[in-house]
């Protein structure tokens, strides 16, 4: 009986409606938020890694330069190698 009860508060608690949102007083002056965005600019280089431990190998097949849609694979492997032959 005691099992039936609990189990019968914990699914009416649980389907209990959220609370309602705080109200927001409109008649208040507006606050300005972010006043320093940042300008970001993009790169068009890869970062090198400065720490380069081991030495593999990662083959492109149909290399083409104007594609531009590789994966991360890719531009992991030119951040973390000693050289790169194309």
């Amino acid at each position: 009986m005691k099992k039936m009860l609990m189990v019968s508060v914990l699914f009416l608690s649980a389907c209990s409606s959220p609370p309602e949102p705080p109200q927001v007083d409109w008649e208040q002056n507006p606050e300005t938020v972010n006043t320093q965005l940042m300008d970001w600019q993009p790169t068009y280089s890869v970062i090198k890694s400065d720490k380069v431990n081991s030495s593999w190998v990662k083959v492109i097949h149909n290399f083409r330069p104007e594609n531009r849609l590789y994966d991360d694979a890719v531009f992991y492997s030119v951040a973390h190698s000693d050289s790169v032959i194309v």
